[in-house]
């Protein structure tokens, strides 16, 4: 990185590697509060989750990993509209896109290893 010190530089990867390394167990969470939300029709569990994708999305470009930011987006505005309402009624397609792009995400995440 052009003008930033040698620590700085030091503390950006080590955060890097800390993000990384976290990327799992984000996962599971996603996977676990979609999962919550939906058995137990609960509204708020499932804003939760949409906080948790959209947080993903910021801060995987953040990190330098944008695919992974670009599929948990994808995720996110898989479910704002319902998110919003907190409404756990999804689409029979929406809830399957849901399910297919935790999928693709963790996959991915486990690629990045």
């Amino acid at each position: 990185m052009a003008g930033i010190s040698p620590e700085v530089e030091a503390q950006v990867a080590a955060l890097k590697r800390l993000f990384i390394e976290q990327l799992p167990a984000k996962i599971v969470e996603l996977r676990t509060t979609y999962e919550a939300a939906v058995a137990n029709q609960d509204g708020e569990v499932l804003f939760s989750f949409y906080r948790l994708a959209h947080n993903l999305a910021g801060s995987s470009g953040m990190y330098g990993m944008p695919v992974v930011g670009d599929k948990a987006r994808e995720l996110e505005y898989a479910v704002k509209q319902y998110a919003e309402q907190r409404n756990t009624q999804l689409l029979a397609s929406d809830a399957a896109k849901v399910v297919v792009l935790l999928t693709e995400l963790a996959d991915l995440v486990a690629r990045s290893d």
